[in-house]
């Protein structure tokens, strides 16, 4: 999934299905996004602190501007600098309202998780160690089964298990792949005897993908144009 500047380290959208929905059991699931909690408990502090300096720099060359004594030279750059430390103010403090969300967010799942997790009673370190030997029973399972259907498909398994772990997998991305692999399959079987009709069931394949992309770029140039 490509990934688009947001100030976050993670959407809300890959936190539930990409990390913690990459688990394959609640207990598994909430140790991913406990240590998900930690990392953007720690990075709050530290914007904050990046900040504070930042601010600090910027008051100490003011001082420069508004001390008499100050001379030209050193007043011009004083404002150079006040100049760069405030180009990334806003950067920084959107980082930082971007990590709170992404913070609220995972604790939020950890919360739904909470009451559905097997060792939930235990101590963070023993829990940490009791949930592994189930969980990485079914990760095995997953795999194989991903091998297998990319085989099938004509996929790379990765591809495979990446697909299942978006939400309309099952709905509308599955049955895509099926209907897709079917006109190539039928276009394969007729692509001696029948080319140009071969061609026309694979361009309908592609051209389909083709005309959703070209929705978008019209939808963007109406916008642009207004």
């Amino acid at each position: 999934m490509q990934t688009l500047p947001s100030h976050r380290q993670n959407t809300n959208f890959g936190l539930r299905y990409f990390l913690a929905g990459s688990s394959f059991t609640p207990d598994g699931a909430w140790a991913k996004m406990y240590a998900q909690k930690i990392d953007q408990e720690a990075k709050i502090k530290h914007s904050r602190g990046q900040i504070l300096d930042r601010q600090a720099d910027i008051l100490e060359n003011q001082l420069v501007l508004e001390d008499p004594s100050s001379t030209e030279v050193q007043k011009l750059r004083a404002q150079a600098q006040i100049y760069k430390l405030e180009s990334s103010l806003y950067t920084f403090e959107m980082n930082l309202e971007g990590a709170k969300q992404e913070l609220a967010e995972i604790q939020s799942i950890m919360e739904e998780l909470e009451p559905l997790c097997k060792y939930r009673d235990l101590p963070v370190l023993e829990r940490m160690e009791a949930f592994r030997r189930e969980e990485w029973e079914l990760e095995i399972k997953h795999r194989a089964e991903c091998q297998i259907l990319g085989n099938r498909l004509g996929l790379p398994a990765e591809e495979i298990n990446t697909a299942r772990q978006h939400p309309d997998f099952l709905t509308k991305i599955f049955p895509h792949m099926l209907a897709v692999g079917a006109k190539f399959d039928e276009a394969a079987k007729i692509s001696h005897t029948n080319p140009e009709e071969a061609m026309k069931l694979v361009m309908d394949v592609l051209g389909s993908l083709a005309e959703e992309t070209l929705k978008l770029t019209h939808s963007l140039e109406e916008i642009h144009n207004g």
